[in-house]
């Protein structure tokens, strides 16, 4: 996967959360669970593909 994708993937589940997010504030108690547990998961997801994304930035020569 290149860096480009990464970025682009990354930024799709920010836009994913922040909606996820908007709908758990407006939802009832009922819905909170479920949400919760989606919004664990795609910010597992976003925290992975941010760590592969460091790692593969080229390091600064000094």
């Amino acid at each position: 996967m290149s860096i480009r994708s990464l970025a682009l993937e990354i930024y799709q589940l920010e836009k994913e959360l922040n909606k996820l997010r908007k709908v758990q504030s407006a939802s009832a108690s009922g819905e909170m669970q479920d949400l919760s547990w989606e919004i664990s998961r795609v910010k597992k997801r976003r925290d992975e593909l941010k760590s592969i994304l460091e790692s593969r930035k080229e390091k600064p020569r000094f």
